[in-house]
């Protein structure tokens, strides 16, 4: 079979100029459809921290948006029409289409995220409302960890008394993006 994958056209280079008198050269491709595809990513993250990354993900992405399944139930993770769905054990609603899930893996004991990463893409303004810069899987996985890890912490900290905290994004000597928190001991 030959011709181009998944139904896209290609267009062949020209050698023709532009407006300006710029040579264009290069190819373009236009897609006929899309094919979308759920991806699971596998974490560190321990199942036994449920608690602490429905908060995280509360705290960045509001109540509303955040849905637990009941025991042994799991919920839909939405990606595009044609793509494979999934199910998850929590599920971050960000649309009408673009859903982030949580599943327990029983093998390992951690959780895997499941979503479909290019209709994630099409909720950039809520990715960005939960203080995340992009919609990439690498960095959406990345900051639930860190803000999951911020809430384990906090409570451990509660629990030996501490208090009045605060949390702060910084960028390390290297470039590398993460939070700085504060907590004291005892009241004012």
């Amino acid at each position: 079979m030959s011709g181009p994958p998944y139904g896209a056209t290609v267009t062949r280079p020209t050698n023709e100029e532009n407006a300006d008198g710029i040579p264009a050269v290069g190819f373009s491709f236009a897609r006929k459809s899309i094919v979308s595809v759920v991806r699971k990513t596998p974490t560190t993250l321990e199942v036994w921290k449920k608690e602490h990354l429905i908060e995280a993900l509360q705290e960045m992405f509001g109540d509303q948006c955040v849905l637990v399944a009941n025991e042994g139930e799991k919920l839909p993770v939405r990606g595009e029409r044609s793509g494979r769905q999934m199910q998850a054990d929590i599920v971050v609603r960000l649309g009408n289409s673009g859903d982030i899930g949580f599943e327990a893996n029983t093998e390992t004991g951690n959780y895997e995220v499941v979503a479909d990463w290019y209709a994630v893409g099409h909720n950039r303004k809520q990715i960005q409302e939960a203080d995340i810069e992009n919609t990439s899987r690498a960095t959406v996985v990345s900051a639930v960890l860190q803000k999951t890890n911020h809430a384990f912490v906090k409570h451990g900290l509660k629990k030996k008394g501490f208090k009045k905290h605060t949390l702060k994004k910084v960028v390390d000597e290297e470039g590398n993006t993460c939070y700085e928190a504060t907590f004291t001991k005892g009241g004012f």
